[in-house]
């Protein structure tokens, strides 16, 4: 999807003008962005339904044999994997993952995964939505705006672009118009609408036309309308943008030494500005560079695999996805923020997720269909390091309730869902009044470190 200038700049830029708003509205918001931690927010989605006994939540082969599969109703189907990914992975902190979690395996250390999830949908609009905007969709529609939204709007107008999102979805319901969500196809098309124009009016006519525009603003009766007072202030805000030279930030195929260093730790193939990898580098530039606060990307290509191209497909895909992930990491890790002795990972929230998982027995076609569990990660600051937290039933893969402080199993406890996560991670930046984000459950706080 390209995205005109026009476009970017309506749907984005309306906030800049913060005298568009209410003085007391405006107080207010600083006064609670000033009250809440210092955090960043960056959103990898697995694009339609990764299968966890691949990655995070595995089952070992031997005790989940296939001659045992209509006792257990799980069938991990290593033995049909390739050469070289038929045997789990032990992590360096001891951890079991299942033969295609690449990389992660080694970040894994400074990330929290929780198993046995429950999506209640098999449709993928719903589930994806839910992980979005952390409520229930209604029927295909989401409900609400998305929790980046949320998020970039409680912290306001600090960034140029509060929220960013590329290959993923994003919605701006009741939230001021400055935390809507730029939505960009590429890494290109955000380079295009922040790049000035080339050419244009000679600077005769440029001067002509401005002057033409300062008179009729200075007409009273426009200088009295709130829509005009308005589009000035997106006007000004768009110069400021274009101006001020961000697009060089993302201009990852230019021949400068740090472009060529972005392309080749990120490994984005043949200069491919959609690719997830051009994506990735794109959110950690947008973060670290005080361009964006929240940043969600599509972290992998598709992985709905309902037939054999499971074999072939799923496993890959899904390790590619999370190798870019353990990059993001690493690339956060190395960068000091500002003058602490912190890095940007100690200030930015990642969080992982997909649709929901995939059936754990194989259908008819040797693929997997949809299933109502899941898993998900979080990664960097307020969350645990190194945890596993709650796991799915032995007996085909089954959410199982859970204690929302200590993530222990508990039948007495709470069937753990999006929103349960997503208000965990807003308490703990300092959000604890529910009738901002509206997610109407207790806070999973057994993801959180302390």
């Amino acid at each position: 999807m390209d995205i005109s200038r026009r476009r970017f700049i309506a749907n984005t830029l309306g906030l800049a003008g913060v005298g568009a708003i209410g003085g007391s509205v405006v107080g207010d918001q600083l006064a609670m962005a000033a009250a809440l931690k210092d955090r960043y927010f960056i959103f990898c989605y697995f694009p339609a339904a990764w299968d966890v006994l691949l990655t995070l939540d595995p089952r070992d082969p031997e005790v989940f044999r296939d001659d045992r599969k209509k006792e257990t109703r799980i069938e991990p189907g290593y033995h049909l994997m390739p050469e070289g990914f038929q045997d789990l992975v032990q992590g360096p902190n001891g951890t079991i993952w299942g033969p295609y979690i690449g990389d992660f395996a080694n970040i894994a250390d400074r990330a929290t995964v929780v198993r046995g999830l429950s999506m209640d949908t098999l449709t993928h609009e719903v589930g994806r939505r839910r992980f979005i905007t952390g409520k229930p969709p209604s029927g295909l529609q989401a409900r609400g705006s998305s929790v980046a939204t949320m998020l970039a709007a409680q912290y306001g107008t600090d960034r140029p672009i509060p929220n960013l999102a590329s290959g993923h979805e994003t919605y701006n319901v009741d939230m001021e118009r400055s935390a809507t969500g730029v939505s960009v196809g590429s890494v290109n098309d955000l380079v295009r609408a922040l790049k000035p124009v080339e050419g244009g009016p000679a600077p005769l006519e440029r001067r002509q036309i401005q002057e033409m525009l300062d008179t009729f603003r200075a007409c009273e009766a426009n200088e009295i309308s709130p829509a005009l007072a308005s589009a000035y202030g997106f006007q000004s805000s768009a110069r400021e943008l274009v101006g001020a030279g961000l697009w060089s930030s993302f201009d990852f195929t230019s021949d400068r030494p740090e472009m060529r260093a972005i392309r080749d730790f990120y490994r984005i193939p043949n200069g491919d500005m959609r690719s997830p990898e051009a994506r990735a580098a794109m959110a950690v530039t947008a973060i670290t560079s005080d361009i964006s606060r929240c940043v969600s990307i599509s972290a992998s290509v598709s992985l709905d695999t309902h037939a054999d191209e499971w074999l072939d497909e799923q496993g890959p895909r899904q390790m590619a996805g999370l190798d870019i992930v353990a990059r993001i990491v690493r690339d956060l890790e190395s960068r000091p923020y500002r003058d602490t002795d912190e890095t940007w990972l100690d200030r930015t929230v990642i969080v992982g997720y997909s649709d929901f998982s995939r059936t754990p027995l194989l259908n008819g076609r040797s693929g997997r269909d949809h299933w109502l569990g899941n898993s998900c990660f979080l990664i960097g600051a307020g969350i645990k390091k190194g945890a596993v937290i709650g796991a799915s039933s032995d007996i085909g893969m089954a959410p199982q309730s859970m204690d929302l402080t200590t993530g222990e199993l508990d039948p007495s406890g709470e069937v753990v869902k999006p929103e349960h996560i997503l208000r965990a991670l807003c308490v703990d930046m300092g959000l604890d009044d529910d009738r901002v984000t509206d997610l109407r459950v207790e806070p999973f706080t057994a993801v959180l470190e302390g």
